[in-house]
């Protein structure tokens, strides 16, 4: 019981840091506030023992954490990286694989990594929508009701930092 309320504070942590990310008006500040969201929720994952979350988290956390030391853009660096956390996507798809609920960490993760390799924020913010609902579904699906219901809320932030964005262009 002590690994589940410990578990649903850091999913709070988490998301926190996750809103001030789609609300940041640079690039670097979003992909470092990824990177602290990611950090939390695999150990979140990890204490709910959902491990294709947590491994899938920490891998998009590396790629996060190599763009945010890239921000001069150097697209091939970031394509080869897209290409090695796709790769580790797929391992950790068929080495945790306990069916289709332990894909979807997998499949939002691969779509945020996706989208911070194509430059604009538009785009970055734009696929934080698509991602807030899969990860929505996974964390009902897995327990986690206080990351689940914050996470659905933080969809009306991502929504609200990507009209902001456009506004702002």
């Amino acid at each position: 019981m002590t690994a589940y309320i410990i578990s649903q504070i850091l999913a709070v942590c988490a998301d926190i840091s996750f809103m001030l990310s789609v609300l940041s008006k640079k690039k670097s500040r979003m992909i470092l506030f990824f990177l602290i969201n990611d950090i939390l929720f695999s150990a979140h994952y990890a204490l709910l023992k959902a491990y294709s979350g947590a491994i899938a988290i920490l891998i998009e956390g590396l790629f996060m954490l190599v763009s945010f030391f890239t921000k001069d853009n150097k697209t091939i660096i970031k394509v080869c990286m897209y290409a090695l956390c796709q790769t580790g996507m797929i391992a950790v798809a068929v080495l945790t694989f306990d069916g289709f609920v332990s894909l979807l960490p997998i499949i939002y993760m691969s779509i945020c990594i996706f989208s911070v390799t194509i430059n604009g924020i538009i785009f970055a913010k734009a696929s934080a929508i698509i991602r807030n609902i899969i990860c929505s579904t996974y964390l009902i699906l897995i327990t986690s009701y206080v990351g689940a219901a914050i996470e659905a809320s933080l969809l009306i932030f991502s929504i609200s930092g990507l009209i902001r964005s456009i506004k702002n262009k």
